[in-house]
């Protein structure tokens, strides 16, 4: 059974929001938006709808990573551009490790990361990203 946001708005409320850490970081809604499959919306304008619907019922928090391969970045950075200041009202969640052409290749080597981070915060179009997780952290 698929759940509308707005549904769940109406049930809900409001969703509400956590601390990453008790004393410092980050503030997340207690959901959040995944967007491996970002790309099934096709244009930045249906990303900037769904990024309203979620910020309507309290989802603020939006996460994406590299295994997408890239192009639902570009999708939800191109629909954040189209409203100055909409940046400014979400989190970004992000995560890097698993490096292309194969899901099975990792690296969680400094120059990988950092490599990975600049790729995302271009493809994104922004200037920092809230949290950045590893995924499968390899020593």
């Amino acid at each position: 059974m698929r759940t509308n946001l707005r549904d769940l708005c109406v049930t809900t409320n409001v969703i509400p929001r956590v601390k990453l850490h008790p004393a410092e970081g980050p503030e997340v809604s207690e959901i959040i938006c995944g967007n491996m499959r970002g790309s099934y919306f096709g244009t930045p304008e249906k990303v900037l709808e769904l990024i309203h619907a979620c910020i309507e019922v309290g989802i603020t928090t939006f996460d994406t990573a590299e295994i997408c391969g890239g192009s639902n970045e570009v999708l939800f950075g191109d629909a954040l551009k189209m409203e100055s200041g909409l940046r400014d009202k979400i989190e970004i969640i992000t995560k890097c490790n698993i490096c292309f052409p194969s899901a099975q290749d990792r690296n969680s080597s400094y120059e990988c990361v950092v490599t990975e981070v600049k790729r995302l915060l271009h493809e994104l179009g922004v200037i920092y990203i809230d949290v950045l997780l590893i995924h499968g952290l390899i020593t």
